[in-house]
């Protein structure tokens, strides 16, 4: 994409936001899992149900692990209108400068503290499944 059209996604991410949040409040769920009972939990999910969470878990206290690069930083903004706190990182054998070290420890900390994180087990890259 353009640097254009990031500038228009991004300006955009408030509404989005809102309207997401409208969605994931009119959703009627057969049961309503309260995440704040856990504490110091990691929920691993597949990347393409990210947005079940983010709609199911929003306003929740839960931690994301968001890539450093471009996408992320739609991703990252967008979780951080649903009410998720976000710690920017990830990993690629070899490459530090994806922060994956530094996301790991921060992480930690958070689960020490007490507070439930969230990560994509698979990534945007992997090849889907049959």
């Amino acid at each position: 994409m353009n640097k254009l059209k990031y500038r228009l996604i991004f300006l955009m991410l408030p509404f989005i936001g809102l309207i997401l949040r409208i969605i994931g409040r009119t959703i009627r769920w057969k049961k309503r899992y309260e995440f704040r009972k856990d504490k110091g939990k990691i929920y691993a999910l597949w990347h393409g149900h990210a947005l079940g969470l983010a709609l199911y878990g929003m306003d929740r206290g839960i931690v994301v692990l968001v890539s450093r690069f471009r996408d992320g930083e739609i991703a990252a903004r967008l979780l951080k209108e649903l009410g998720f706190e976000v710690v920017r990182g990830s990993t690629e054998e070899g490459k530090a400068k994806k922060g994956g070290r530094s996301a790991t420890l921060k992480l930690i900390e958070y689960l020490k503290e007490g507070k439930n994180v969230a990560i994509t087990v698979d990534g945007p890259k992997v090849p889907l499944t049959e």
